[in-house]
């Protein structure tokens, strides 16, 4: 189902299972330039799997996945997915993550409490 990933590295010592990110909606579209350039970085960084087998809806896309039966990140060069919003990735851990993304080489900035005592990464980056 998942293409197949080179054995982990330093950068994958810390375990997901002690912090995994979610996505809100049953699947998110990010719009690319080089979907084939940038998958690596999202399995890298992020913990995605590619998805083989499974044909996207549309021509040069690729459907990632934190986990078999998990929501679907689509990246796509189709235009006209393009919002003035930012994609959110929710996690409960939010410490916990940022300790892992930095470990990954990923500068995600201080941690903020919004109004309602939300914790988040808030600003954009």
């Amino acid at each position: 189902m998942f293409e197949r990933l080179s054995p982990p590295g330093a950068k994958w010592y810390l375990p997901w299972k002690s912090a995994e990110f979610s996505v809100p909606a049953s699947s998110l579209r990010i719009v690319v330039r080089d979907v084939d350039a940038v998958s690596p970085w999202y399995v890298e960084k992020l913990g995605l799997r590619k998805l083989v087998g499974v044909p996207p809806a549309e021509p040069a896309a690729a459907i990632l996945r934190f986990k078999a039966g998990g929501k679907s990140i689509i990246l796509t060069t189709r235009s006209g997915f393009q919002t003035d919003r930012n994609p959110i990735l929710f996690t409960k851990k939010i410490a916990r993550m940022k300790d892992i993304m930095s470990a990954r080489g990923v500068d995600v900035g201080a941690i903020e409490q919004d109004r309602q005592g939300i914790r988040c990464r808030c600003g954009s980056h």
